[in-house]
């Protein structure tokens, strides 16, 4: 794999307006797996690690919906939603600096016009507003019954605090969604961000409350993840990106497929465009399991885009969330 010596600037999708917060979490024998909710309780690995009952985690196989969709089509007002426009915010645990970049090259983005097939039933709108009432959106991906999987940084940053409140909305097309809109009921980050800033470690699972007896996953299904060899792979990366929500007038999927520009065993890069908004965004292959969540991207000397990128699916990552999977 090429090695480029680079500054590292790191653009987040998502829009947010704050002062810094911070969790706690009880000190002592820490690892970096150890699992942080939003009120701070902590789940620590050596605890949780032995519930998946092996050593190396590989997969997990993606499921269909166990019912079908009940729920009526309902609009989304787009004006209540800060983060389409098209403002940037850079995040670094080293650099804090605004830059306008994430798209690279021409745009080949493109809209996505049914999102009622997978892989894109599964990608979901999410709106948050934190503690300091700031608001702002990203987007996830349905991985179990009641588990999306998203960014770290959606839900706890140096900007913006903890989210106190999160609305997921799976599928949604030009501000219409019809698999029903969930709400947050816990959220479990990694210390290694939480305390650390780690970027490799900027992913995090919400857990969604049921309604009534329905669980998020059983109506939408859910996608697989795996933990592979990256190696001239074509990966996509669909979202909800603020600049093209902006211009289109509503909330939809947009996205694009490249090949991988490179990849280690923690961290994913590739040239697909992306924007405000599309954090969190799955990184699928071919077959549409998710092997990656976007997360930011990278500028040279010059400030000019090289990649785009975020922490890889691996053992770690497909851990965390199946610990927490019931």
């Amino acid at each position: 794999m090429r090695k480029k010596f680079i500054y590292l600037f790191l653009l987040v999708g998502i829009i947010i307006f704050a002062l810094p917060i911070s969790i706690s979490a009880e000190e002592g024998n820490t690892n970096q797996n150890d699992m942080i909710t939003l009120d701070g309780e902590v789940i620590k690995f050596e605890d949780y690690k032995d519930k998946v009952k092996t050593d190396t985690i590989t997969n997990i196989e993606p499921t269909e919906p166990k019912y079908n969709n009940p729920f009526e089509t309902k609009y989304l007002n787009k004006n209540n939603y800060k983060a389409m426009e098209n403002q940037t915010i850079g995040i670094s645990n080293t650099i804090n600096e605004i830059i306008p970049f994430a798209v690279i090259g021409t745009d080949g983005r493109e809209k996505v016009n049914d999102t009622d097939v997978m892989p894109y039933r599964a990608i979901s709108f999410i709106s948050l507003t934190f503690e300091n009432e700031g608001s702002g959106t990203c987007t996830g991906t349905v991985v179990a019954r009641d588990l999306i999987l998203t960014n770290a940084h959606c839900l706890d940053n140096e900007d913006n605090g903890n989210a106190v409140s999160s609305t997921v909305y799976p599928a949604v097309y030009d501000s219409h969604y019809s698999y029903g809109a969930w709400q947050m009921e816990e959220a479990y980050i990694p210390r290694g961000w939480s305390e650390n800033r780690d970027i490799k470690y900027d992913y995090a699972v919400i857990k969604v409350e049921p309604l009534g007896d329905l669980h998020v996953g059983e109506i939408t299904g859910t996608l697989g993840m795996t933990d592979q060899n990256l190696n001239s792979e074509t990966v996509s990366v669909y979202g909800y990106p603020g600049d093209l929500m902006a211009e289109d007038g509503q909330i939809s999927q947009w996205g694009m497929s490249s090949s991988v520009y490179d990849w280690n065993q923690n961290m994913v890069y590739y040239t697909l465009d992306t924007n405000n908004g599309q954090s969190g965004s799955p990184v699928l292959n071919t077959n549409n399991e998710v092997v990656g969540v976007h997360r930011g991207s990278w500028v040279d000397a010059d400030r000019e885009p090289i990649y785009n990128g975020g922490p890889k699916a691996n053992d770690e990552l497909i851990t965390f969330v199946l610990t927490i999977a019931p």
